[in-house]
């Protein structure tokens, strides 16, 4: 999962950010005493960014397990290295 929290509960919509107090109406000022943990925050913001990937993931997987089981399944080494590259750069940088 990319991005940070806040990016994530806006992608879930706004629901979501405003169920996280980062968005809209229901946000409350950074002192209030009743707002969640940041722990609390970063805990739900996980469960908006995991929630629907199971089947996704599960689907993927059969797909992935039928191509090595067929033989047809090759990984490019160079694609492979310029995906860990663009991620370690926009780490770096971001």
């Amino acid at each position: 999962m990319k991005g940070n929290g806040r990016s994530i509960a806006l992608e879930q919509g706004p629901e979501a950010a405003r169920a996280l107090r980062l968005d809209g109406p229901a946000a409350a000022p950074a002192d209030d005493p009743a707002d969640a943990s940041a722990s609390a925050r970063e805990v739900a913001l996980l469960r908006l960014g995991v929630r629907g990937l199971d089947g996704v993931r599960a689907e993927r997987v059969r797909a992935l397990r039928a191509e090595i089981d067929a033989g047809r399944y090759r990984i490019d080494p160079r694609l492979v290295a310029r995906a860990l590259l663009r991620e370690v750069v926009a780490e770096l940088i971001g």
